[in-house]
């Protein structure tokens, strides 16, 4: 029976993934250069709490970003803090679209900060299944600048289960 909820996942998740892959990526796009444009996009909202909750997101892709391989236990304990201060921002979100998006943003990374070396494969059925729940949410908003930052966020969990 596992399997077969195993079997479905990945028939779920590896169209999504494959389309995800074919997708054009702006010029120069690393993560670092993603980075940047959630930075400088970040910069420019003025609502103090979405702001609060990028400003933490920040603080995790920085983090991770400066590690290569296995996060160690003193990675995520670094990592802890900005990942309490996003989770206690979301828990607060009323509007449906919005909170769908953060959830999904928090339990990626509650997947990868859990895990310890190669994900198994429950976590990487888990993780394009949220991946797939993310991108579909992000291709409904309207507001161009949210949407440029949920695509360069989208672009760096899209790099991080690449490498995985």
């Amino acid at each position: 029976m596992k399997l077969n909820h195993y079997m479905l996942a990945l028939a779920i998740a590896v169209p999504t993934l494959a389309s995800s892959q074919s997708a054009a990526k702006p010029a120069g796009s690393t993560p670092q250069a993603a980075l940047a444009r959630i930075q400088g996009n970040v910069a420019e909202i003025s609502f103090a709490p979405e702001q609060q909750r990028w400003e933490a997101n920040i603080d995790l892709w920085k983090a991770r970003l400066d590690k290569t391989g296995t996060l160690t236990k003193a990675d995520i304990k670094k990592m802890q803090a900005a990942y309490s201060r996003m989770e206690a921002n979301v828990s607060k979100l009323i509007a449906p679209g919005e909170k769908e998006r953060w959830i999904a943003n928090r339990d990626l990374w509650q997947i990868v900060m859990g895990m310890s070396g190669m994900p198994s494969e429950t976590d990487a059925a888990m993780m394009a299944a949220v991946f797939a729940k993310m991108k579909a949410n992000i291709a409904k908003i309207d507001d161009a600048q949210e949407k440029e930052r949920w695509a360069a966020n989208v672009e760096l969990w899209k790099s991080t289960i690449d490498r995985m």
